[in-house]
């Protein structure tokens, strides 16, 4: 999974980057990964050693990609979401136990954490009120505000696979309010 979350984040880097200025939005960054490696080992799911040899592949990893200008976190309590889970109903994710949403939880307050002290501009989001994209991404260019008016010309992205990213374009602007 590490190694697709490496792809995923060079990908990004290359459209960010590339001629077009595209700005990508990622579900879940190659640093969201070590909360769950952090939590396997914890849990008893990874032994030490295997936790060592992430340790070091991401290590080594990370020296290559460069850091988000902004990282987004979705606060929602892990009761909620494992409420949401439980409505859902999707087998992949029966049988999750509450007590590991808030150790994940745990884990991602230190991740946050983390990426402040590495000087990555953290914007935490309550979503509790879960609803369509378009309105978190309102929601988060009302909470950057017109102090960054770079941030106001962003288009939004969605990738549905590494390598085929969907564009919301010219023709589909999203509202800014």
């Amino acid at each position: 999974m590490l190694c697709q979350r490496y792809e995923q984040h060079r990908l990004a880097v290359e459209l960010a980057w590339g001629e077009q200025g595209i700005v990508v939005v990622q579900d879940r960054p190659i640093y969201g990964d070590t909360v769950f490696a952090t939590t396997a080992l914890e849990r008893g799911f990874m032994t030490k050693e295997e936790y060592e040899l992430y340790v070091d592949v991401f290590r080594n990893m990370s020296r290559d990609v460069m850091p988000p200008d902004i990282f987004v976190y979705l606060n929602v309590s892990p009761e909620e979401c494992h409420r949401r889970m439980n409505f859902r109903g999707r087998k992949q994710e029966e049988g999750v136990p509450l007590d590991y949403l808030q150790h994940l939880d745990k884990n991602y307050q230190k991740l946050i954490q983390e990426m402040r002290r590495r000087g990555v501009r953290v914007l935490v989001v309550d979503w509790h009120d879960f609803g369509p994209p378009v309105e978190l991404w309102n929601k988060i260019l009302r909470m950057v505000g017109s102090a960054d008016s770079w941030f106001e010309q962003l288009t939004f992205s969605f990738a549905k696979h590494p390598r085929m990213p969907i564009m919301l374009g010219e023709e589909e602007e999203v509202e800014i309010e």
